[in-house]
């Protein structure tokens, strides 16, 4: 991405010059030379996600490259999380892409679809069962949903410090994926039309700066 580019004029074209997060603050964005067209988030019955999906959906790009994001992604999720307050300083690094994609019985993906990195973060900030300690005293992040919004059976995934996963089951599951999709589609327009950096590249971000507090 560009940084040189100048921030958008808000008298110009105001929906687009920031975006305002869950906690209020407002963040300035870089418009994109061409903007994609957003991809539908309305809800809607999907006879093809009738069962509950048992493993991680990603983007849709090569096998090779869907392995190589969700690795990167996995395997520094927690480092992620650790530069949080980084990450919600910069449009370009909350805008990132996450190669995941959860999605609900019946309704499918809507709703899910292009989770960023600052989607996760406001979600692991603000849902209850997001962010779980084990007896063992490992610490798991909830990055998939997967599960049934009318009998709340789940079937979630969530990931530890050293890349590993395990399946976990969230309950009461409604308030978990309600909240994510509530935050993911506040951001929807702007995924599309501003610029974001990608996986790789705000990753080698992230790990050449130090932490903010």
């Amino acid at each position: 991405m560009n940084q040189d580019k100048d921030i958008l004029n808000k008298s110009e074209d105001p929906d687009y010059s920031h975006i305002t997060l869950q906690d209020g603050r407002k963040l300035d964005c870089y418009r994109r030379a061409e903007t994609e067209v957003a991809a539908s988030e309305e809800l809607a019955i999907d006879l093809n996600s009738i069962g509950i999906k048992r493993k991680p959906q990603i983007l849709s790009q090569s096998d090779a490259e869907q392995d190589r994001l969700l690795q990167l992604f996995l395997e520094n999720t927690h480092n992620i999380w650790t530069h949080r307050e980084q990450i919600l300083s910069d449009s370009r690094l909350f805008l990132t892409p996450v190669p995941v994609q959860s999605g609900l019985a019946y309704t499918g993906t809507g709703g899910f679809k292009c989770p960023t990195l600052g989607v996760y973060i406001e979600w692991w900030s603000r849902c209850e069962q997001a962010v779980q300690q084990l007896d063992d005293g490992r610490i798991g992040l909830v990055y998939h949903l997967s599960g049934s919004p009318l009998t709340g059976g789940n079937r979630c995934s969530m990931v530890f410090a050293d890349g590993k996963t395990e399946q976990v089951s969230l309950y009461p599951f409604l308030p978990c994926w309600s909240s994510f999709m509530k935050i993911n589609q506040s951001y929807t327009a702007h995924k599309h039309a501003c610029e974001h950096y990608t996986l790789d590249h705000a990753i080698a971000i992230i790990t050449q700066t130090g932490i903010d507090h």
